[in-house]
């Protein structure tokens, strides 16, 4: 409602085109701007207080917006400015509504949650126009935007009123939202499964974005429909998704998530199809239906297993990004499919979109991710005991492992142990190496340096029961019951020599350095 009452009286403002499409701008750019900062946020604060503060923001400025637009002293660019802040508590808080499903729901119910959350906002997408409209045209803009607000006081005496489970205790020191953010970024780079689902979620974006971009120009001067024609197009995705909804626990009990999510990017590739060829309205309709089906589906299942191939602990921050690139692929598919429907015309475009969809899906149904099986849930390390009070942010810290093992097997251990790389690297380590003592075939030492001593405070609290199960892995090839041998090591900065003092004082024994 927001957006659509928006966009009308943007029109009725200012008759430069340029302000019009600003207010598009001023709607999608928050999310690339604020998507990983929002989910490292998202994840160090307590999430309900984080979601009070960002609905009481939106509230506040949707709230603003009404007042303005009803006492006349709305401006175009303050209408820019507004939804920009708007879009900015959205983009925020995105993360959060989506990391917190989990405790919302029982474990089995968790696939479903995720389903009837994408149809809410399929739903939304659909009623919300409509709705506008109908306000709009009795009361105003003035009405919408307080309708928004209104929304949103609802939401947040929801979230008040909700009580969730105390979290665990924590024993490890809280983190600064800048190291928040590079611990996403860092755990996003060293697990290969995150980083397979944004690349599904960013070509399927790519191209189905198409259908977004251009479906507004075939309503209007390929089928000639006004407003309400348009409106009744956006009607058939809605319901196809609503049919998706209740059939896709059966689909996917049949064929999997991978390939479940094939079929459903072939529907949308042929609803790209039916809307590039079709001139009949009621067979637009079918085809957008069955685009809506496919759509809710590969998308929920998008949402799904990138919420469940990671820990809690990092949760927001992957959601985060993942929103960054669904947002991205949106805003980069429709500029280019947009370039490609002014040069090639629009029915050409979509049928391109359709063929490299179909094509990608085809080529790449080797590499869908599955479901996650490993066990996430926290299994903290016990964190050392030491003789000496360590600042927290002092560092870097280089930690040793070492092990005694039966040479005979060394090759099957090596093996083992760099599975332990990934682990610490995606917890906190930034570099990793793993060494054998040429003087004694027997002793290897693994090596890790972490940026702080705080920052490995959090790695042994970010162990979870999978990664206890890699390191048990390792045990077999131990060569008697005692454990490996860790040693912490601080680093010891270089001493700064005053003006004017000699670098003999700096050595020991007045001057003698080593080989004297």
């Amino acid at each position: 409602m927001q957006s659509t009452a928006g966009s009308w009286q943007m029109t009725r403002l200012s008759s430069s085109t340029l302000m019009v499409a600003l207010m598009q701008t001023a709607a999608n750019l928050p999310a690339l701007l604020v998507g990983l900062p929002a989910g490292a946020l998202a994840d160090i604060m307590d999430r309900r207080k984080y979601l009070i503060a960002t609905q009481l923001w939106m509230a506040g400025a949707a709230a603003l917006l009404g007042l303005l637009a009803a006492v006349g002293l709305l401006t175009p660019w303050t209408l820019v400015a507004l939804t920009f802040v708007l879009a900015l508590g959205d983009a925020a808080d995105a993360p959060a509504w989506q990391a917190i499903t989990p405790d919302l729901v029982p474990k089995g119910s968790l696939p479903s949650a995720v389903l009837l959350g994408g149809l809410s906002v399929n739903l939304a997408r659909v009623l919300g126009p409509a709705l506008a409209g109908l306000v709009v045209a009795v009361s105003g803009p003035a009405a919408a935007y307080a309708l928004n607000a209104l929304s949103l006081v609802g939401v947040l005496v929801i979230v008040v009123w909700w009580r969730p489970d105390p979290p665990a205790a924590k024993n490890s020191p809280p983190e600064r939202i800048w190291s928040a953010v590079r611990a996403g970024l860092r755990y996003v780079r060293n697990a290969p499964s995150v980083r397979a689902l944004y690349a599904q979620a960013a070509v399927f974006i790519l191209f189905s974005s198409a259908l977004w971009a251009l479906l507004p120009v075939v309503a209007g001067s390929v089928l000639h429909l006004g407003a309400s024609g348009y409106g009744a197009l956006l009607a058939s995705f809605g319901m196809g998704a609503l049919v998706g909804v209740a059939l896709s626990p059966r689909l996917r009990a049949h064929l999997g998530p991978r390939r479940s999510m094939i079929w459903a990017a072939a529907l949308v590739a042929v609803a790209m199809l039916v809307v590039a060829q079709a001139r009949a309205i009621p067979l637009v309709c079918l085809g957008l239906a069955a685009g809506g089906m496919g759509w809710i589906e590969v998308m929920s299942c998008l949402n799904l297993l990138t919420l469940t191939a990671v820990p809690r602990w990092v949760q927001a921050r992957v959601l985060g990004i993942y929103w960054v690139v669904v947002q991205g692929g949106l805003a980069a598919g429709s500029l280019a499919w947009g370039v490609a429907a002014s040069r090639q015309g629009v029915s050409a475009a979509l049928t391109w979109a359709s063929i490299g969809l179909v094509a990608v899906s085809l080529l790449g149904r080797g590499r869908q991710v599955a479901p996650a099986t490993e066990d996430l849930s926290p299994a903290p390390d016990a964190l050392p005991k030491l003789d000496q009070a360590v600042e927290p942010e002092s560092g870097p810290v280089l930690v040793t492992v070492e092990y005694r093992i039966d040479p005979a097997r060394r090759e099957s251990f090596t093996r083992a142990t760099r599975a332990l790389e990934r682990i610490r690297r995606r917890d906190g380590a930034y570099a990793w190496g793993l060494y054998c003592d040429l003087a004694d075939p027997a002793r290897y030492v693994e090596t890790f340096l972490v940026e702080s001593w705080a920052e490995h405070e959090r790695q042994h609290a970010r162990l979870t029961a999978a990664d206890r199960h890699v390191e048990d892995q390792i045990r077999p090839f131990l060569a008697g019951p005692a454990p490996p041998a860790v040693s912490h090591l601080m680093y010891v900065p270089p001493v700064q020599r005053h003006r004017g003092e000699a670098a003999s004082e700096l050595l020991p024994g007045g001057g003698r350095g080593l080989g004297r």
